[in-house]
């Protein structure tokens, strides 16, 4: 069951298989949270549109029609659930350094920490602020091409954003984390 790719899984969700939704719900967990909280720049907001990915994913599995990528599509879906989101509401700009923020034990340094631990921590959450301070579509393709591993092609597709500009985004992106994390390099 495990070698069952994606268009599979989508076609047995379709048929009311639950085990093969909660398959396919594993497979995406990471990469989607990722996608969804670069574009929104909320936890809690991702999550909740995590849940409505999967919600229409289900509602749409039997019209699912496997000529292009399954992978393409449940992006598609979660960019619109996000871009959605956005335009709703105009108050979704927190930044990244929230989330690191979350859980402030993880950030501070006690007696028994390192030097390392706590320069490590310092520039986990110097990025993440740096990260926060582009624009959502921007760290959008930056996300998506360096964790995600998608190629400038991929994310050209699923933004549906011209190719140069996905270039010029990533490029822009990571000219600023180096302006940004320059204090921390040797």
């Amino acid at each position: 069951m495990d070698r069952l790719d994606d268009a599979q899984l989508i076609g047995l969700i379709a048929r009311g298989h639950e085990w093969a939704f909660e398959r396919l719900l594993r497979r995406y967990r990471q990469s989607l949270m990722r996608l969804l909280y670069a574009l929104t720049a909320d936890r809690a907001l991702a999550e909740d549109l995590f849940q409505e990915t999967f919600v229409t994913l289900v509602e749409k599995a039997s019209s699912y029609q496997p000529t292009g990528s399954a992978r393409h599509w449940v992006f598609t879906i979660a960019r619109h659930k996000a871009l959605n989101a956005l335009s709703e509401s105009h108050r979704r700009r927190a930044r990244l350094l929230a989330f690191a923020g979350a859980d402030a034990s993880s950030g501070r340094t006690g007696a028994n920490d390192s030097s390392a631990r706590a320069a490590n921590a310092e520039l986990q959450a110097a990025f993440e602020a740096a990260l926060g301070d582009l624009p959502p579509v921007v760290r959008a393709c930056f996300v998506m091409q360096r964790f995600d591993r998608f190629s400038h092609a991929q994310v050209s597709r699923l933004l549906e954003l011209p190719l140069g500009t996905v270039k010029t985004h990533i490029r822009r992106a990571r000219d600023h984390l180096r302006r940004e994390l320059r204090p921390f390099m040797d």
